[in-house]
């Protein structure tokens, strides 16, 4: 008799994992489902209908891109090195990378981008699926074409860089999932926020928390050149928030949700 059940898809295990998770995939998408203990006296029929399999019709995660398109991000990337490209053609390039690289996960068609860029204001160019994204560009090379003609000409007020406005739109956009509904956006509506379970330590013994799969990516050379302050409305003290990660000239610059961006 099984020891071990998955509660998602009800994948019956003698053992249990060592990460704890459910390594039936593709059915079953990993770090979603946990392993539970069997009960003394169940049947593998009645573990099974205790956790019935939970679709994910219905279930979205998000990624947030805010790519500064400022004219300083057509300087060149790295100028005292051999690499000839410009900041656009280096973002633009990871950009479509990080996004390829997702092609073949479970449910592409509920990983959501949301692709915006900025310069004086902020500008959200569209949401789409990753299924959709590489359906309609077909290879990475003409992707990271399109995200660096997007940066060098739809661009608003390029001549200047405010990134506090782009926070606040990444922001509308990060609530606007955790609500379920991305319309106003001219995304999706009626839809969940695809939730992982996490272990958090304390000193009372392990406990779980819930993390919506929504993250925030802020692409810019980190030239804040306008009056604005600086204000991170994804600052929540004592709350679980998205995570925030500010890609910068001269290397990654990462800033979780419950602190204020600097310069």
């Amino acid at each position: 008799m099984p020891k071990y059940f998955c509660e998602r898809c009800n994948k019956k295990y003698d053992a249990m994992t060592l990460e704890g998770f459910c390594n039936n995939q593709p059915d079953c998408e990993y770090g979603s489902g946990w392993l539970s203990e069997v009960n003394d006296g169940d049947t593998g029929a009645e573990a099974s209908s205790a956790a019935p399999a939970i679709r994910f019709d219905n279930e979205v995660g998000l990624c947030v891109l805010m790519m500064d398109g400022s004219l300083s991000m057509g300087d060149l990337a790295f100028p005292k090195t051999d690499y000839p490209g410009t900041k656009y053609r280096l973002v633009s390039t990871n950009t479509a990378g990080g996004i390829w690289s997702l092609k073949r996960i479970t449910h592409a068609e509920n990983a959501r981008i949301a692709l915006c860029v900025f310069g004086g204001k902020p500008e959200l160019v569209w949401i789409k699926s990753v299924k959709d994204i590489v359906g309609e560009y077909g290879t990475q090379e003409d992707f990271a074409n399109y995200i660096h003609d997007v940066l060098q000409k739809q661009t608003p007020e390029p001549k200047v860089t405010n990134i506090a406005t782009a926070v606040k739109l990444a922001y509308d956009i990060y609530a606007a999932y955790r609500a379920g509904n991305l319309s106003p956006f001219g995304g999706i509506a009626d839809f969940r926020p695809l939730i992982h379970k996490v272990v958090k330590q304390s000193a009372d013994g392990e406990d779980f928390i819930d993390i919506p799969n929504g993250r925030v990516l802020i692409y810019t050379d980190g030239e804040h050149n306008v009056v604005d302050i600086v204000k991170n409305p994804l600052r929540r003290r004592g709350a679980i928030g998205p995570a925030v990660r500010f890609y910068r000239r001269g290397g990654l610059a990462r800033h979780p949700a419950n602190a204020t961006p600097r310069e």
